[in-house]
């Protein structure tokens, strides 16, 4: 399976009325029977969508599970969009603190939590899952925040120093969650 976003597969104004009300409605029930506990029969059955047009935009349980998760990422990106602006042109000051102020929100909320917990649950039996969120997820915005200190690296010399620490504390990718996940 392509790892892209499910935006960059296929372009919210391009998706059908019915793969948007499919992927809405599994996200739901992913969130709510977790990945184990959802059966695409009785998704189905409960939702009114037929199994025949789930299948047809999503191959697997799995396929339709990791379009949930970009569909989930995608939404949560939403509130992180000022890390994608053209770095160069914006004062590293006013980065830093938008994104202390913003970032926590959007990766401690209900449904972000909710999201990450099913993920953790089901990276033990399927750890392509766990990459998979981490690839279009938190990888994505650490290497924003990289972005961010390499163009502002002028302004201060430890640009890369401060990334990396921030980047790590936030996203838990040093060498100390590496160890205390294993």
């Amino acid at each position: 399976m392509n790892r892209q976003l499910l935006a960059e597969k296929i372009p919210a104004n391009q998706q059908t009325r019915k793969q948007q009300e499919v992927l809405t409605v599994a996200s739901e029930y992913f969130l709510s029977h977790g990945y184990k506990g959802t059966s695409i029969n009785a998704m189905a059955r409960d939702s009114g969508i037929s199994k025949e047009s789930i299948y047809r935009y999503f191959s697997s349980k799995k396929d339709l599970f990791e379009a949930v998760i970009a569909k989930e990422l995608a939404t949560s990106w939403k509130h992180l969009q000022f890390l994608d602006f053209e770095t160069e042109s914006v004062a590293l000051d006013k980065v830093l603190k938008q994104t202390a102020e913003t970032l926590p929100g959007a990766v401690t909320n209900d449904r972000t939590l909710s999201l990450r917990r099913l993920i953790f649950q089901e990276v033990k039996q399927s750890p392509d899952i766990g990459r998979y969120y981490y690839d279009i997820g938190p990888k994505v915005a650490y290497r924003n925040l990289e972005k961010i200190f390499a163009a502002h690296q002028q302004d201060t010399d430890s640009g890369r120093r401060i990334s990396r620490i921030i980047s790590s504390a936030w996203f838990c990718t040093g060498p100390r969650c590496s160890a205390s996940a294993a």
